[in-house]
């Protein structure tokens, strides 16, 4: 299975198989790597590639709608800033995120939405992670 978003806010899965499209519905604005998929291929996270979009956490099973959705400074009066990448560390059900106009990665419970922890270390904002599949 492939995963892919975009400008045009579609987000499609793929079955590379079949060499089609077995799944598409309406999300946020995608830009940068801002998409990706739990293991068992049924929890799919999103980074809004606009200002106030946030993550989304979606059922792929009813995505109408987002199960959850996370904002990057939740007390804030200022627009959420663009997500710039985002991956499930599912062993810790944890989401580690970067965006722009911020210096710090970002750790939410992937249940709650929760920050759980930030790192601040950066000098100038990050746009790409990865984390290895087996992250505790």
């Amino acid at each position: 299975m492939l995963y892919s978003g975009g400008w045009d806010r579609n987000v499609k899965i793929w079955d590379l198989r079949s060499q089609s499209v077995t799944h598409n519905f309406n999300g946020p604005m995608i830009s940068g790597d801002s998409v990706d998929m739990t293991n068992d291929g049924k929890t799919l996270l999103t980074g809004g590639g606009t200002s106030g979009e946030g993550l989304q956490v979606w059922d792929l099973r009813h995505t109408d709608t987002p199960i959850l959705n996370i904002e990057w400074s939740p007390y804030s009066n200022l627009p959420q800033p663009s997500v710039n990448s985002c991956r499930f560390i599912e062993r810790c059900n944890m989401i580690v995120a970067t965006v722009s106009d911020d210096i710090a990665v970002k750790c939410f419970n992937s249940t709650t939405g929760q920050v759980v922890h930030e790192f601040q270390e950066l000098n100038r904002c990050s746009y790409s992670l990865d984390v290895t599949r087996d992250s505790e």
